[in-house]
């Protein structure tokens, strides 16, 4: 808390003193007034007259106006004064902060040097300590904020002597430097308290922090330096229960966990540090939940996001650090224990908040997601899966629910960090756990096939891909049902988050199914390794046939998806990116996915093939087909919901698109077809264009579609010159006699109907 709100409080107060006295002087002009008139009308003698007079309506006397003095107004003050703020705050806080630095450098610098013996070291920044708190306390009543800065630097110092006393050089014996520092901290609080300002505990119990950063020597003391800090983190908690200060708790929380995994990165060892970490890694979670808790509780005060924050923040550092060192020590068996413990705990926690039955709802409502949180990754971290990104994104839904439902604007947007952390956290997943067989299936690397291969669509990481997608599949329908219940910052983005919640379901529900299929034929690839001629072998057929069943997935999940949406939900956007989509894979079946086919076919008609000749390779293919044909049709479809202005004007170039992706294939078919039967396939593929052809033909004349007519002209020539620049060249005199008049009936026909249709035509449009 800032020295400015006694300030504005004491403005405050003297305005309205101002308004009272206004007041109470235009009530006195009043009285006056009317003590006045009444004088007025007691004293006046009316003349009788014989005559009657005519009688005229009383005129009301006009009251004179009383013109009240105006009211002082309360001088401006600057929202941020500059030359105030650098005078009183900062040249303050920066003066006593390089002040504490250089007693820290000087100490050290002695300490290196030997100056000057230990003891003389240690009463002398005693001194120095005890010099700026008698002084601090004298400038109490005149200059009350830099008494305090004095004050809080004057603690810190004393914390610096202590432990160096105590760590360094041995001079105090354990139990007196404890009860100094207890000493200490209990001062630092009862001067926080009578000062009122937040600054002493800043400065003083989370400067205390630096003291064995700036004093350490490399020893390693631990124990120490965990007991140091649980003592100066009491403090704070004991100044929680009568100071609703957050900032202080924020930073107290944050220093010391920042410290606390520092330490673990740097110098934990499992084998001799594992119960130290769990009781003070435990008490430090305690300290600062209670310290969030305890001002709330008592006061029934309203919850901020900065108590949320010190909440998510002690909770994730403390699991994150306690089930790293579990996992270490016990390779994940108690995971999953742990993960109820803390479920049990959050849920002692809501009970008591519950019971309290607080006016503001928010605090039972975060503790009671923190419950179900760890309820929820309690069985994925047992089974010692990608448990993190799982906790991440089930509190960023549990969030966001609470954050909806109550209107509370930093619920909401801390969901939305979490879910896309979340969303980090899965990409990280993928990497690591796919990229590991992507490896060996292109460098064919010797794996252990019992042991280190999982079962597609049976592991863990399919499960908790599944568990992701559901997330922001929940996300997608809040955010659609709940309209009412928006908060006001959030409203003009929910057809913002409409779309970007319903995009990433579907491209990460796709690529969960992906990696899988992927991952299946991988495996495969591996298990295929067989010797020959001293060297180890794979079948690579398998890596094609994967590609094959990638494809024929993907063109499937276009289709469901277009269904859903032409059926259903009618979106614009949806349809212009699910037509843009199918297009793009259209192309692509057509110039990439139909040589993979045939390839797959040559395999199969290679009787010589190492080991895989089967129904696969023909099954693969057909169910391809039935995809693609399904996108044609849905892809025609959702023209009119993508392109309504376009729709009827451009219909026939979709139309003919459609045509041009339907030959192709019908062209790839009768080609598989005949290498199956006859082996030759040239000749009859330019009899099935010429059929084509005349289908466009009498198709536009019956319509009226000049684009079908004339893409009909086009093909009828394109097989014409097939047959004269390529197929008569290979093609014997048997099968050159057949095409050509075959061709030429053809092209009589669409000759002769043309010519009947186009009459018609004519004639109606005549009419």
């Amino acid at each position: 808390m800032s020295t400015t709100e006694p300030n504005n409080l004491e403005d405050k107060i003297k305005a309205v003193e101002s308004k009272i006295d206004t007041l109470q002087k235009e009530l006195y002009l009043i009285k006056e007034e009317l003590r006045g008139r009444m004088a007025t009308t007691e004293n006046t003698t009316f003349p009788i007259y014989s005559k009657k007079q005519e009688e005229k309506p009383v005129q009301p006397i006009p009251l004179p106006t009383p013109t009240p003095p105006p009211i002082p107004k309360p001088a401006k003050q600057s929202t941020f004064q500059l030359e105030n703020f650098i005078g009183k705050n900062l040249l303050s806080i920066v003066g006593i902060a390089v002040t504490v630095i250089g007693i820290g450098i000087g100490v050290k610098y002695a300490i290196d040097n030997e100056l000057i013996n230990p003891l003389t070291r240690i009463v002398l920044g005693y001194i120095a300590g005890l010099t700026i708190t008698i002084t601090a306390l004298k400038l109490k009543n005149k200059y009350t904020y830099f008494s305090a800065v004095l004050l809080s630097g004057a603690m810190a110092s004393f914390y610096f002597i202590t432990f160096a006393a105590y760590s360094f050089y041995d001079l105090l014996p354990q139990l007196l430097a404890f009860i100094l520092m207890v000493l200490f901290t209990v001062f630092t609080v009862f001067a926080s308290i009578r000062y009122n300002i937040q600054l002493v505990a800043h400065l003083a119990l989370v400067g205390a922090y630096a003291v064995p950063f700036l004093l350490s020597d490399g020893s390693g003391k631990v124990l120490v330096l965990f007991s140091y800090m649980t003592i100066t983190n009491i403090g704070i908690l004991v100044l929680a229960f009568l100071r609703n200060w957050r900032l202080l708790n924020l930073t107290s929380s944050f220093l010391t966990w920042i410290i606390v995994c520092t330490w673990y990165v740097t110098s934990y060892n499992s084998d001799i540090h594992l119960s130290l970490l769990s009781v003070f890694g435990t008490l430090f979670f305690l300290i600062f939940y209670t310290a969030v808790l305890a001002y709330k509780v008592k006061k029934d005060e309203k919850f901020s996001i900065w108590d949320t924050l010190v909440i998510l923040m002690n909770s994730f550092f403390y699991f994150g650090i306690m089930v790293a060192a579990l996992s270490s020590q016990f390779n994940g068996q108690w995971d999953g224990a742990f993960c109820l413990a803390n479920a049990l705990l959050h849920f002692v926690v809501t009970a008591y908040i519950f019971k309290k039955n607080l006016a503001d709802k928010k605090l039972f409502y975060l503790t009671a997601a923190m419950v179900l949180m760890f309820l929820t990754i309690t069985f994925p971290v047992q089974l010692n899966g990608p448990w993190v990104t799982i906790a991440w994104m089930c509190e960023a839904v549990i969030l966001f629910y609470i954050g909806r439902s109550q209107k509370v604007f930093y619920y909401e947007i801390l969901s939305y960090i979490l879910a896309f952390t979340g969303l980090i956290g899965l990409a990280y997943d993928w990497i690591t756990f796919y990229d590991s067989y992507q490896y060996y299936s292109y460098y064919g690397n010797v794996l252990d096939v019992d042991n280190d291969t999982p079962n597609a669509f049976f592991n863990i990481q399919f499960l908790s891909s599944l568990i992701i997608c559901g997330t922001w599949f929940f996300l997608w329908k809040l955010n659609n049902q709940n309209k009412t219940g928006i908060a006001d910052g959030i409203k003009p983005l929910q057809n913002v988050l409409n779309y970007i919640f319903s995009s990433l379901f579907f491209l990460l529900f796709y690529y969960s199914i992906y990696y899988e299929i992927d991952l299946y034929w991988k495996l495969q690839y591996i298990h295929s390794a067989y010797e020959m001629n001293g060297y180890t072998e794979y079948d690579y057929t398998y890596r094609k046939i994967g590609e094959a069943w990638i494809y024929t997935f993907t063109g499937f999940y276009l289709l469901i998806s277009g269904l859903i949406n032409f059926r259903f939900h009618k979106q614009k956007i949806n349809a212009i990116v699910l037509w843009s989509l199918m297009m793009i894979y259209a192309l692509s079946f057509i110039t990439d996915h139909l040589f993979n086919l045939s390839s797959l076919l040559r395999e199969y008609l290679n009787a010589e093939s190492a080991h895989f000749r089967n129904i696969y390779l023909l099954l693969v293919r057909y169910i391809s087909l039935l995809g693609i044909s399904g996108i044609l049709y849905v892809k025609y479809k959702n023209r009119s919901i993508a392109f309504p202005e376009f729709s009827e004007k451009y219909k026939y170039y979709f139309l003919l698109f459609t045509h041009f992706v339907v030959l192709t294939l019908l062209s790839s078919e009768l080609k598989t077809i005949m290498k199956l039967t006859t082996g030759t396939y040239p000749l009859t593929i330019s009899i099935l264009w010429g059929i084509y052809a005349l289908l466009l033909v009498v198709y536009g004349l019956k319509q009226n579609i000049k684009v079908n007519r004339i893409a009909g002209f086009v093909l009828f020539f394109a097989s014409l010159c097939k047959i004269l620049i390529s197929d008569i060249q290979v093609s014997s005199t048997i099968g050159k006699t057949i095409v050509f008049i075959s061709l030429g009936v053809l092209l009589l026909l669409t000759s002769f109907l043309y010519q009947k249709l186009n009459k018609k035509i004519n004639n109606d449009e005549n009419k």
